[in-house]
């Protein structure tokens, strides 16, 4: 169980916090299978997991690391498909971590889970114009 502001999320036993990470934000007492406990409310507590993937996933990228950012936006757009920021920051990501051809796997997810999001989709084909303009040169 991981503590986070007033919120306490189980996490998965592949999930794992850099040391450093553990003692300055959160005090890892057990994991659990999975976050499915977590529910709509839970929202908050969400963001907070997402931010501590994204800055461990800056401070380092191992393979661990990576995994739990992965994880994390995972579970966090299968819980709350609609928020079609965090397709695109999953994709962001995903471009700098694996390339443009995991990132548009994202971005593909992301528009079938919310098709009618033109916010999403310019994304999408801006992403698109961008990565085919880099292979024109």
């Amino acid at each position: 169980m991981t503590a986070i502001g007033q919120h306490y999320l189980i996490l998965p036993a592949s999930f794992k916090l850099p040391k450093q990470q553990n003692k300055q934000r959160v005090t890892l007492k057990s994991s659990g299978p999975s976050f499915n406990w977590l529910g709509p409310n839970e929202f908050s507590a969400w963001e907070s997991l997402i931010k501590i993937a994204e800055a461990s996933a800056a401070a380092a990228s191992d393979e661990a690391v990576v995994s739990n950012l992965r994880l994390a936006y995972d579970n966090f757009l299968a819980k709350f498909p609609l928020c079609f920021g965090y397709w695109k920051k999953y994709a962001d990501a995903e471009n700098k971590l694996d390339g443009p051809e995991k990132a548009e796997q994202i971005f593909e997810r992301g528009v079938t889970a919310i098709h009618n999001s033109i916010d999403l989709w310019n994304h999408y084909l801006q992403f698109k114009v961008e990565k085919s303009d880099d292979a024109e040169a």
